[in-house]
C-alpha cells in the first residue's frame, strides 16, 4: 500500500512513528504501535489491509468470501433424513445428536419437531435420565406427533413413570458455599467478595489482593464469562447457546438451525445470538468466533430499531482512550461491563493473534470482511473512515482476547474481574470452570494484603517448557519454582547421597535407633 511503501509521520498525543519501513507482514508488536494512532488530520490511521498480496487475497475470499448471510432456514427433509440415521444408531448417545440436529432443521409446527422430541425422550430414557426424558414427553404433547404414535408415546411415558419411582435422583449432602461466596459481595464488582480490592501498580500491573487474612476453600469469585464459545464443528451442536450447559433438554432456535437453549429465558438472554442467528457466525471457526462476538456486543450497546449508532459508538470509544488507566466503577450493566472489557491489558507478544491458521494482519482482515457481510453492519461502516476505525476496534479486541483469554483446543473464554488475577506457579487461588461460569477460592491460606495468584499453565509441566507457554504474556515467572536454581534442589538432594554407604546385610530396623 502506498502509506507502506513512503515515509508518512503520524502522531497521537505529540508521539510520531513511522510507517515507512514496515514489512508487508507487519508484526504483532507493530499493529501494537499502530493502534489508535492519528495522522496530522486527526483521522485514525488507515492501516487497510495491510498489505495482503492478491494471492493471499484470492485464498482468504475463496474460504471466507463463500459465506452467506442468510444459511437458509428450517429444512423439513433434511431433518428427517437425520431422524433416520439417528434411527439406526444403537448407542443412545450418538442417536442423541442426529435428533438434536434434527430438531433443529425441522420447521417450526410440523410433526417433525413432535418426532425429534419423542425420539429424544427415547434416548434420555434409555440412558437413565428419566427426569428428562418426561420433560420431552411433555413437549411432545404440545406439538404435533401423528396420531397413529400417540399409543406408543403413552408406553413410553409409562415406562418413565416406572423409571422415575425405581431411581429417585441421587442428592448429594450439600457443601457449604459451595456455589456461593463466603463472604459479602463487593457492592461495585457483585461477582466479587467484599474481602477482595483491586489494586495497581507499575511492577505488577493491576492485581487483585487480600483485605484480610483467607482461609483455604473461601469461596472469593464467581463470575460469568464475558466471551465463551466452544467447538461445535465437528462434535455437533451439544450446548446451550448462552449458558453452555451440556446435553440438556434444549429447544431449538425458531429462526436458525445453529442454535439450541435450555429454554425461552436462555433464548431471551442471549445478546449475541440475534446477530448470529440464520448467519455464517455460527459455522465459522470457534477461535474467530470470540472476536467477533466482542465486537457484536459493542454493537449491541448503541443499537436501536435494529440501526447501528455509529457515531455514538464512536464517541463513546473515544472517552474511553482518554481514561484507559481507569477502570469503570461498577460492572452493574452491559456498558460497563464493555469498558471493563476495553480497558483490560494487551500486553501480549504473540506473534499469533487469534488463529493459527492465519496470520495476525490476515485475522484483522477476515474479521472486517465477515462482519461486513451483515446487512446492518455494512449500512453503518459505509464510509472509509468509519470502517478505518472498525478495523482499529477488531484490533484492540484481538489484542485483549489474546492477552487475558484462556482455551482450549475445543474452547475459548474470558472473564473480566477474573482477568486481574496474576500468574504465579506457586499460586494461593484454585479455580474451575462450569459451564460459562467461574469459580475462585484460596487454595491455601493467605495473610492479610497478599497477592492472589492463579497459574496461567499447568504446574505439573517442566521448568523450560512453563517458560515457554508463559512467554505469551510477556514476563517471567520469578517464582521459587522457576527460580534458576530450584529446579535442581531434588537432583542436589539425591547427589548427596548417591555416595553413601551401608551393607544391605545389616538390621534395617533404623526407626529405633536411639
Amino acid at each position: 500500500m502506498e502509506w507502506i511503501r513512503r515515509n508518512i509521520m503520524c502522531s497521537s498525543g505529540g508521539e510520531f512513528i513511522e510507517l515507512g519501513n514496515l514489512r508487508c507482514e507487519p508484526t504483532v508488536q507493530q499493529m501494537k504501535e499502530m493502534l489508535w494512532k492519528k495522522d496530522s488530520d486527526g483521522n485514525f490511521i488507515d492501516f487497510g489491509d495491510f498489505e495482503i498480496n492478491a494471492q493471499q487475497k484470492v485464498e482468504l475470499d475463496s474460504k471466507y468470501g463463500a459465506c452467506n448471510p442468510d444459511m437458509g432456514g428450517k429444512n423439513n427433509e433434511k431433518s428427517i433424513k437425520l431422524r433416520k440415521k439417528g434411527n439406526t444408531l444403537v448407542c443412545p448417545l450418538k442417536a442423541l445428536d442426529c435428533y438434536n440436529h434434527s430438531l433443529r432443521l425441522a420447521e417450526n409446527e410440523s410433526k417433525h419437531v413432535a418426532l425429534a422430541y419423542s425420539n429424544r425422550a427415547a434416548c434420555f430414557y434409555e440412558m437413565g435420565f428419566y427426569d428428562e426424558a418426561s420433560e420431552d414427553i411433555s413437549r411432545v404433547r404440545e406439538a404435533q406427533l401423528p396420531e397413529h404414535l400417540q399409543t406408543k408415546l403413552k408406553l413410553l411415558s409409562s415406562d418413565v413413570k416406572v423409571g422415575q419411582s425405581k431411581h429417585a435422583p441421587f442428592e448429594p449432602k450439600p457443601h457449604k458455599n459451595r456455589m456461593n461466596l463466603s463472604y459479602v459481595q463487593n457492592k461495585n464488582y457483585p461477582c466479587l467478595a467484599d474481602v477482595v480490592k483491586i489494586k495497581e501498580s507499575e511492577k505488577y500491573g493491576r492485581y487483585l489482593r487480600s483485605k484480610y487474612k483467607l482461609k483455604a476453600n473461601d469461596m472469593i469469585l464467581i463470575e460469568k464469562d464475558y466471551l465463551r464459545t466452544v467447538d461445535d464443528l465437528n462434535g455437533g451442536i451439544r450446548t446451550c447457546t448462552t449458558c453452555f450447559a451440556e446435553d440438556k433438554n434444549f429447544i431449538a432456535c425458531p429462526q436458525c438451525t445453529d442454535a439450541m437453549f435450555c429454554d425461552e429465558n436462555c433464548r431471551r438472554e442471549s445478546p449475541i445470538h440475534s446477530w448470529e442467528c440464520n448467519t455464517f457466525i455460527t459455522t465459522i471457526e470457534f477461535d474467530l468466533k470470540l472476536p467477533i462476538h466482542s465486537v457484536l456486543m459493542a454493537f449491541d450497546l448503541f443499537t436501536c430499531n435494529d440501526k447501528i449508532d455509529t457515531k455514538a459508538l464512536i464517541n463513546h470509544v473515544k472517552q474511553m482512550l482518554k481514561t484507559m488507566d481507569k477502570l469503570p466503577e461498577s460492572t452493574h450493566d452491559s456498558t460497563s461491563k464493555y469498558e471493563f472489557f476495553f480497558k483490560m491489558s494487551k500486553c501480549t507478544v504473540s506473534e499469533k493473534l487469534i488463529s493459527y491458521k492465519l496470520k495476525s494482519h490476515e485475522a484483522v482482515y477476515v474479521i472486517e470482511k465477515l462482519l461486513l457481510k451483515i446487512p446492518k453492519i455494512a449500512e453503518a461502516f459505509q464510509n472509509r473512515r468509519d470502517r478505518v476505525f472498525l478495523m482499529h476496534l477488531i484490533l484492540h479486541h484481538c489484542l485483549i482476547i489474546k492477552t487475558n483469554g484462556f482455551g482450549s483446543a475445543h474452547s475459548s473464554k474470558l472473564g473480566l474481574v477474573q482477568s486481574l488475577f496474576n500468574h504465579s506457579c506457586q499460586f494461593n487461588t484454585a479455580h474451575i470452570s462450569i459451564q460459562n461460569e467461574s469459580f475462585y477460592w484460596i487454595k491455601k491460606k493467605v495473610k492479610r494484603n497478599d497477592q492472589l495468584y492463579i497459574s496461567y499453565v499447568n504446574v505439573n509441566l517442566p521448568t523450560e517448557l512453563r517458560k515457554r507457554r508463559l512467554e505469551t504474556w510477556g514476563f517471567v515467572c520469578s517464582c521459587n519454582l522457576c527460580a534458576p536454581n530450584s529446579q535442581n534442589k531434588c537432583l542436589k538432594k539425591i547427589n548427596a547421597i548417591l555416595y553413601r554407604f551401608d551393607d544391605d546385610d545389616d538390621n534395617d530396623d533404623y526407626n529405633n535407633v536411639e
